[in-house]
This record gives structure tokens, sequence and C-alpha cells, in this order.
């Protein structure tokens, strides 16, 4: 099973078996990092909308989190 390893204090990195792996842009980044700050607990379209967009939030926001997710 691989391993991975996620860094969120200063810019959010990953490592896939001691390899740094692509996150994407910033939201895919910042939805990352919302989700690893949850601590394995269930975090809701709604709540993940706001972390991704603030009050900018598109349209379309669940469709375009379940593309970044």
């Amino acid at each position: 099973m691989p391993s991975a390893l996620i860094k969120v204090l200063g810019p959010t990195e990953a490592e896939v078996d001691g390899h740094p792996a692509d996150l994407g842009g910033p939201l895919a980044r910042r939805l990352l990092t919302a989700l690893v700050a949850a601590q394995c607990t269930t975090v809701s379209d709604d709540q993940l909308g706001e972390i991704l967009w603030d009050a900018g939030r598109p349209p379309q926001a669940i469709a375009a989190l379940r593309a970044y997710a």
C-alpha cells in the first residue's frame, strides 16, 4: 500500500512513497487542506464551498467541488 504525507503548515504539499505529488492549483490545495484540517470528520458540501470560494461561489459550486475532489 502506498504511503502518503500531507504537509499543511506553510504551502500545502503532498508526497506519495517519498515523491512529490502534483496537487493542482490553489483551489485543489485549499480543498485538501480543509479535508486534512477536518481530522476524519464529515464536512458538508456547503462548508467546503464556503472554504473554497467565500462569497464568490460559482453557480454550479457542488459540481465544481466534486470535480476538484
